[in-house]
């Protein structure tokens, strides 16, 4: 399972460069910190995107991207009933069996943001006084089993830290090491904030319970960086059946009808083809057997399946890049790579640093640039960028726009309370809940029969 864990600093070209970096590198999961919360919402058609329940927009500090084609193999579960904070977003990702869709392992991921909160900073909560956000958590129930604790922490430890000899603002979490026995997964000395004007940050972390142990690779991605000052980390590890997500092809799971039946020689071929090998078959008939309705069945599901794939078009479940996200961006970035690969080998030279600022720029430009004049030929009229290709009529231009750039709602129902007081967090006892809400039963002392005086 490949997760992406970055912090973006609140920008929004630094939040979908790292999401395309999840569908270049197939990531699961993409654990962002300081996301983008600007006033314009937005969505990835790559991925469903997860917030915090709690805060107000501008106060949010986490978000967890789930790859949209994975969820036919994985069930996830947001897990607010746990943690419920703007800083702080927990899911537990269970492994399917293949044949049964029954849950067999769970590995929990929680992702954070420790920094100061309280009187005078950007989330004060429920507490009337300063704190690191650390310290809002009940840890003990949260850090159980197999869990990885990851994200942008704000501290300094030579416990992660070996360029270092002094802790600031690391008491919190040197303390929940310890109490959970913590296994730290980052690469020892690999600085995680390589700003210009610092040389010995650490403060991107990756935590494992000894239930999980070591993770099978935790490094930094070199070749696709974001603009942001924090490095890009990509971690893994085994799923259950050793089966890797980016080793699986796309499965057609369905056909553009709509189109095959606009399309009259396309049809007519479609009918050709069923005909040609259908009137050939025997006639099922109240003198067929269990087996032979069986038999039958099944071939009809694989020729008009095999007649579907010849004559219309696929529908593939997959993830797709922002239509602006082009070779130019793609250029731009790795020109950027190449920059900051030569600041890491002379950081001393003046005019190697200022090279690596003008690439920075450039990368930001061109990605605001290519995304502005997507939208503009679009609007314009002269580009289609619907999936078939066909024509769109000038006055639904707006409103298709309108549609593609509104937020997408995610299909994820929160933590929820029962009527007896008890908390709800999978999603059969979700279903559960919302069975007995809906059909409460039958009233306590109400009779069968009542008696009617007439």
């Amino acid at each position: 399972m490949l997760v992406i864990q970055h912090n973006c600093r609140k920008a929004y070209a630094i939040t979908i460069a790292a999401i395309e970096t999840g569908i270049q590198l197939n990531a699961a999961f993409i654990y962002l910190q300081e996301p983008y919360i600007g006033i314009n919402s937005f969505f990835h058609l790559g991925y469903y995107l997860r917030w915090p329940e709690k805060g107000k927009k501008g106060e949010k500090r986490v978000l967890i991207a789930i790859k949209r084609d994975i969820l036919n193999r994985v069930a996830t579960e947001v897990r607010s009933d746990l943690v419920n904070h703007p800083y702080f977003l927990t899911i537990d990702i269970w492994e399917l069996h293949p044949q049964t869709r029954a849950k067999m392992i769970r590995t929990r991921l929680i992702n954070s943001y420790d920094n100061k909160i309280g009187p005078g900073t950007v989330y004060q909560g429920d507490i009337d006084s300063n704190r690191r956000a650390i310290d809002d958590i009940d840890w003990e129930p949260l850090i159980q089993g197999r869990t990885i604790l990851l994200g942008d922490f704000n501290a300094h430890s030579p416990i992660w830290n070996p360029l270092i000899t002094q802790s600031t603002d690391a008491t919190s979490l040197e303390a929940i090491i310890n109490r959970f026995d913590l296994i730290f997964n980052n690469e020892p000395g690999i600085i995680t904030r390589p700003n210009l004007t610092r040389n010995k940050s650490i403060i991107d972390l990756t935590f494992t319970t000894t239930d999980i142990g070591l993770l099978d690779s935790w490094a930094i991605e070199e070749e696709n960086p974001t603009p942001s000052d924090h490095e890009l980390i990509v971690f893994s590890w085994d799923d259950l059946r050793q089966n890797r997500l980016d080793k699986r092809p796309k499965e057609i799971t369905g056909w553009n009808i709509d189109k095959l039946l606009l399309d009259q020689e396309k049809q007519e071929q479609a009918y050709s083809d069923w005909n040609q090998v259908a009137k050939i078959r025997n006639i099922v008939n109240n003198l067929s057997t269990i087996l032979d309705l069986d038999k039958e069945a099944l071939w009809i599901e694989e020729t008009l399946t095999k007649v579907l794939n010849q004559n219309a078009q696929p529908i593939r479940v997959t993830a797709y890049s922002k239509r602006w996200w082009n070779d130019q961006v793609r250029k731009a970035r790795s020109k950027y790579s190449r920059k900051r690969r030569d600041y890491r080998t002379t950081p001393n030279i003046p005019l190697i640093k200022e090279r690596l600022k003008q690439a920075r720029n450039n990368y930001y430009h061109i990605m605001r640039k290519e995304k502005r004049e997507c939208w503009q030929k679009f609007l314009k009229g002269l580009t289609e960028i619907l999936e078939d290709n066909s024509r769109l009529e000038n006055t639904n231009r707006c409103w298709t726009a309108l549609r593609y750039t509104s937020a997408r709602l995610g299909s994820s129902t929160p933590a929820i309370k029962a009527v007896n007081g008890t908390i709800a967090t999978t999603i059969e006892e979700k279903e559960v809940v919302f069975l007995k809400s809906a059909f409460p039963g039958p009233i306590e002392g109400l009779t069968e029969n009542p008696l009617i005086s007439i």
